[in-house]
């Protein structure tokens, strides 16, 4: 209403001026003067009709959610010497505040303990926690948040954030499914990263020629919500 009420108002005016102008010029601007006034009062409220809709339409609180950890797992994929391995991190804890219809107000912030890796062999256990890769001892935790999420179709989103891993902070998008039902929520994510950007396996572990750079990681989270 207020767009077609910009378009009106102006061949209304124009119009008055062709209808009036076999009258007198007194005449004339108490007529212009009527249909101004008419069409600005139609705008105003039209305005206000819109300004009220606005008020009324109120966002639901982003909610809070916990992990049920028997029914998430964070895993990983790499090669060693041009093998497959798998591996995951057993214990990681969440703070996820999300609504999927406020994603303005949604957070999320998620710790991984680096030693609670499981790269499936006793070497890799007990290698990874090193300086030279994870430096546990100094930097015990990975740490993933995100404040700017979107939905790019139907249960698709993505995560805008940063994750940080020994001392070095990476943007990282992190694409998601999410399916919520009944109060539990199930999401699913898979991608890759480079972990030479966060200086995981330094020199001489640095390039692909023992353990591949590119890491493919899949996490799933199943969460309720909190009353």
């Amino acid at each position: 209403m207020h767009a077609m009420t910009k378009i009106i108002t102006p061949a209304i005016l124009a119009l008055s001026f062709i209808g009036v102008a076999g009258c007198d010029s007194a005449s004339q601007a108490q007529t212009v003067d009527k249909l101004t006034a008419q069409a600005v009062s139609d705008q105003s409220v039209s305005s206000g009709d819109i300004v009220l809709q606005t008020a009324d339409t109120v966002r639901p609180d982003a909610e809070i959610w916990q992990v049920i950890a028997k029914q998430s797992h964070l895993k990983f994929k790499a090669l060693q010497e041009g093998e497959a391995f798998e591996g995951e991190f057993k214990d990681f804890t969440a703070e996820i505040k999300f609504h999927p219809d406020n994603l303005e107000d949604s957070v999320v912030k998620v710790t991984v303990p680096i030693l609670g890796v499981d790269a499936g062999s006793t070497d890799r256990n007990s290698t990874l926690p090193g300086k030279a890769w994870f430096s546990a001892k100094k930097f015990p935790n990975a740490i993933f948040t995100a404040s700017a999420f979107t939905q790019t179709s139907e249960s698709q989103y993505e995560a805008a954030g940063a994750l940080t891993i020994k001392g070095i902070s990476r943007p990282l998008s992190l694409p998601f499914t999410l399916d919520i039902e009944g109060g539990i929520a199930k999401m699913r994510s898979q991608l890759e990263v480079k972990r030479t950007d966060w200086d995981i396996g330094e020199t001489p572990w640095h390039t692909d020629e023992w353990v591949s750079t590119s890491v493919n990681l899949d996490i799933a989270v199943t969460a309720q919500v909190q009353n």
